[in-house]
């Protein structure tokens, strides 16, 4: 009857372990994109951090709703005052990069529709930065200020960062 009992409690259906992974996977996600926030140069309004890279790595390998559970739960995260987010915020509805934030969390997501990185990583990049300079906007009032704080600083190092995921996918596909 006991080893009965030990058996029902230690099977998990093939349905429980995928759950179980994809937990761990989205909470190992959030940490990720947590982590990559502190990698960052204050280079003006909105800093320069490698959660761009983190947010290209997830949205790439990530099936959409875990991309997307894991960007929700840093957001929670960081609106509940963990110091998740690169300029260390207290309200990030006051902060002129939480639209690049948003913008990640959406971005993500899509970038898992193409199984091409570069296509990958410039969707997420393209939705980050239309929901980051329209967020942005709102702090600066001039689409020229939002090109010369939002965009141009961040052009070469986007590029690199792209350059490294399309590395790491070619290492990782290497046989």
């Amino acid at each position: 009857m006991l080893n009965t009992f030990n058996k029902k409690i230690l099977y998990f259906s093939p349905t429980a372990k995928i759950l179980n992974n994809s937990i761990v996977i989205v909470l190992s996600a959030a940490v990720l994109l947590s982590l990559s926030s502190r990698i960052s140069i204050p280079v003006g309004i909105v800093p320069i951090t490698a959660q761009t890279l983190a947010a290209y790595i997830i949205g790439f390998y990530l099936k959409s709703i875990e991309s997307f559970s894991a960007g929700l739960i840093w957001i929670l995260l960081g609106i509940s005052g963990v110091p998740v987010f690169a300029t260390g915020f207290i309200s990030p509805f006051t902060c002129p990069s939480f639209g690049y934030i948003i913008g990640m969390t959406l971005g993500m997501p899509l970038a898992h529709k193409s199984n091409n990185v570069l296509v990958s990583c410039s969707i997420c990049y393209l939705i980050t930065n239309i929901l980051g300079c329209t967020w942005l906007y709102n702090f600066v009032h001039s689409w020229d200020l939002v090109f010369k704080a939002g965009i141009y600083p961040f052009l070469i190092g986007e590029c690199i960062k792209i350059a490294i995921v399309m590395g790491i996918n070619k290492i990782g596909t290497k046989k």
